[in-house]
């Protein structure tokens, strides 16, 4: 007995071909959103070594890590995707975030009192990152004094040069290079004043001895 064929349509044939060459443009698109990511592969994938030693620290470090590769491969999220195939930034919240870090805190934070250089810095460079007029923060960094980075600044400086971490302590390097770095920032004669380079040359100032441990 013969075999018997079915032959469909034009109309339906045609429909198949064109959700199929859908399909082929879609797998197509997403190939060259991967090839367009700005962030390298490195970035977005879990570390390639990996310590055997597990602790709560490491294991809540994996999930962080775990919850942010989706939107560093530019992965379906449900978020818009920017030309780069990754999530757009969020920027008024960023925003939002760093003005907040440049206000008052309560007095739990007294613990961190020595970190007070590296929290403007911080927040001064995301806000210069996010094209922020940081200009503006010279009368409008931290509420204390009269509300100025140059008046909180000026009582972390060592009379032997440098910078301390909080009012009255010892100068050292990290806290000199932040707080440096944020005068240079919001500009202005007062902030580059501010540091007193006579005494970062001093015989027993801070870069003194650094210059006698380089050299």
């Amino acid at each position: 007995m013969p075999t018997r064929r079915v032959v469909f349509p034009p109309s339906i044939t045609s429909a198949k071909r064109t959700i199929e060459k859908k399909k082929q443009k879609k797998q197509k698109q997403k190939q060259k959103k991967k090839q367009k990511m700005a962030i390298p592969s490195l970035f977005a994938t879990q570390p390639p070594l990996l310590d055997s030693l597990q602790t709560d620290t490491s294991r809540s470090q994996a999930e962080v890590v775990g919850r942010c590769i989706p939107f560093l491969r530019g992965e379906e999220t449900g978020l818009p995707l920017n030309r780069h195939g990754v999530q757009s930034l969020a920027r008024e919240l960023h925003v939002e975030y760093l003005l907040d870090a440049l206000g008052e805190y309560p007095g739990r934070f007294v613990g961190l009192d020595a970190s007070r250089p590296w929290m403007v810095y911080w927040a001064l460079t995301g806000l210069a990152l996010l094209g922020e007029d940081v200009s503006l923060f010279r009368e409008s960094v931290f509420v204390d004094d009269d509300g100025r980075l140059v008046a909180t600044a000026a009582p972390m400086q060592s009379g032997s040069g440098g910078f301390g971490g909080g009012h009255g302590q010892t100068a050292h390097c990290a806290s000199s290079y932040a707080i440096t770095l944020s005068l240079a920032m919001v500009g202005g004669q007062e902030a580059f004043t501010l540091i007193d380079r006579l005494a970062w040359y001093s015989p027993y100032s801070l870069y003194s001895i650094l210059i006698s441990v380089l050299y």
